[in-house]
């Protein structure tokens, strides 16, 4: 499934819209299911001969094709959410920031143990 610019094509090659790729599911009501597409407009319902707002009939396939991708497209909002902190601010960026300055340490070490060497290499050949 390929959504771009609105537009989705499905793995059989089937295209529907979706303003700004925002696919939606309302609860199961007392006339089954319904996808909705953008922000109002309905997609494909069990009650409206089960076809899309272009009238196209979506399979079972391409419909569980269209489940797989929200779930795993809301794991990995949940994923984001659980990584962030109060501040607003990312445990992953965090982490970046905390390596950063580990990496930065780890320079200044290895700059000191070049120095350290080097004057040690130099005073041995100088006879310093």
């Amino acid at each position: 499934m390929i959504i771009e610019d609105g537009n989705i094509t499905l793995s059989t090659g089937k295209e529907l819209s979706a303003n700004l790729g925002i696919i939606g599911l309302a609860p199961k009501g007392k006339d089954g299911w319904e996808i909705s597409e953008g922000y109002d407009a309905g997609m494909w319902s069990e009650w409206y001969e089960a076809k899309t707002s272009n009238g196209k009939d979506l399979t079972k396939h391409e419909l569980i094709e269209i489940a797989d991708y929200m779930i795993a497209l809301w794991g990995e909002f949940k994923m984001d959410m659980s990584m962030s902190t109060r501040e607003g601010k990312s445990i992953r960026t965090a982490l970046e920031a905390a390596c950063e300055r580990v990496q930065t340490e780890l320079f200044q070490i290895d700059r000191h143990r070049f120095s350290t060497h080097f004057s040690e290499v130099k005073d041995a050949i100088m006879g310093g």
